[in-house]
């Protein structure tokens, strides 16, 4: 039972770790945002999520051009990066899911129709 314990606790603090690492970039919070306002169902979810992720890596990757520094390309091949990549990822799935649902509940923005 403890070692269960350990796992969801572990498993918690890695969805916890890589929201918070989300929504603390204001660029991550515009690309969530962007996602979820081209997002057009929930079916569609995992996927935009995917393409949000890659998209922030692609950034950060091309970022250091626009300040006069070298291109810096991800080391793919390590584990680190795909740690990082798959916390980045459940970090995306939690904020366009809070912004889709915003969208369709709150500010009732979709292709559905009004009767």
């Amino acid at each position: 039972m403890d070692s269960i314990m350990a796992l969801l606790h572990r498993a918690y603090d890695f969805v916890h770790a890589g929201f918070a690492d989300v929504k603390s970039q204001v660029m991550a919070l515009v690309i969530a945002l962007l996602a979820a306002i081209l997002m057009s169902s929930w079916g569609r979810w995992l996927f935009v999520t995917l393409g949000a992720a890659v998209v922030h890596v692609v950034i950060g990757a091309v970022m250091p051009l626009a300040q006069g520094g070298k291109f810096a390309m991800p080391d793919v091949m390590a584990g680190t990066f795909w740690s990082m990549f798959l916390g980045l990822y459940v970090g995306y799935l939690i904020l366009i899911a809070i912004f889709f649902f915003l969208k369709h509940n709150v500010f009732k923005m979709g292709g559905g129709s009004s009767h």
